[in-house]
């Protein structure tokens, strides 16, 4: 995104959901202690009067969301020397 939060301060903007109804209805960052962070945002029915709405909101550090999409390297299992065999 072309906007940068500064320190405890965000925006969200609307998403494009495109054929998928599960995607945010808005997206965004805001930073918070000098961490970034990515935020998604979906207007809900409220529960006890489904005629009002709310928004309920999801944030992640930007890093933690790099590493998830990230390939991950396969290790070798960490096997204990004291074994008898």
């Amino acid at each position: 995104m072309a906007y940068t939060p500064q320190e405890g301060g965000g925006a969200l903007f609307k998403n494009d959901k495109g054929d998928n109804p599960a995607r945010p209805d808005y997206r965004g960052d805001i930073m918070l202690g000098g961490v970034l962070y990515e935020v998604a945002g979906w207007i809900k029915p409220k529960p006890s009067n489904p005629s009002e709405k709310y928004m309920s909101l999801v944030a992640k550090a930007k890093d933690q969301a790099q590493a998830k999409s990230a390939p991950t390297k396969q290790t070798e299992p960490d096997f204990d020397d004291d074994m008898p065999f």
